[in-house]
């Protein structure tokens, strides 16, 4: 009788066990963190058309998060952010002084190319730029606009641009960044390079999209 009460016993909590562990929900992972780039203000380099689409950002969104306008980096193409370059201490200075003032929990690189423009100097300007901000600002790299019209604008090279992003993104040097409207004669100035006001608008909606 008392093996038989045991043995009933030891059946009963084996029982009572199994159905504790049936009626346990299983807790599920936290959520992934939101995508995208951080809250926090925008740094960014690049030039006249960088400059411009920060303009138009501005003009259409008020300050928001992104760095002011800044004039003095015309002719900020990649090939005079490598350091060494003729115009690199000039582009760099005014970079940190925008830095100081405002210091950028991510960085927006706009990628402006000269034809002749190279992955070398893609990076080059990348690991630059990494010893201005740290090793932990994001970085998010854009190629120049296209142009519908081929040869509209001789000085400018879309495709070294788009091959350089694709290059820093490709290594995990940068995530990629928004992606410009495409210009043309109808949305340039009388160089055909520059967006125009109404288009410089249209662009800072496209990068206040990206970055809210």
């Amino acid at each position: 009788m008392s093996n038989a009460r045991t043995a009933i016993t030891v059946a009963l909590v084996a029982a009572l066990a199994t159905a504790a562990t049936a009626c346990v929900v299983p807790v599920p992972p936290p959520p992934p963190p939101p995508p995208g780039p951080p809250a926090g203000t925008v740094g960014y380099v690049g030039c006249s058309n960088s400059q411009m689409t920060v303009g138009g950002y501005h003009t259409g969104h008020g300050p928001g998060r992104v760095w002011p306008a800044i004039a003095s980096f015309g002719g900020g193409s990649v090939d005079q952010w490598v350091p060494g370059a003729r115009h690199a201490v000039d582009l760099w200075t005014l970079f940190d002084s925008a830095a100081a003032a405002q210091p950028p929990a991510v960085v927006w690189l706009h990628v402006c190319t000269h034809p002749g423009a190279t992955t070398a100097q893609g990076r080059a300007v990348v690991a630059e730029l990494r010893n201005h901000i740290g090793a932990t600002v994001p970085i998010y790299a854009s190629p120049l606009a296209t142009y519908q019209v081929a040869g509209e604008c001789t000085m400018a090279d879309p495709p070294s641009s788009a091959a350089i992003v694709d290059d820093l993104v490709g290594a995990g040097l940068a995530e990629r960044g928004p992606t410009l409207t495409p210009l043309s004669p109808a949305t340039t100035l009388s160089d055909g390079c520059h967006p125009n006001p109404a288009q410089q608008v249209v662009d800072g909606d496209v990068l206040a999209g990206f970055f809210p």
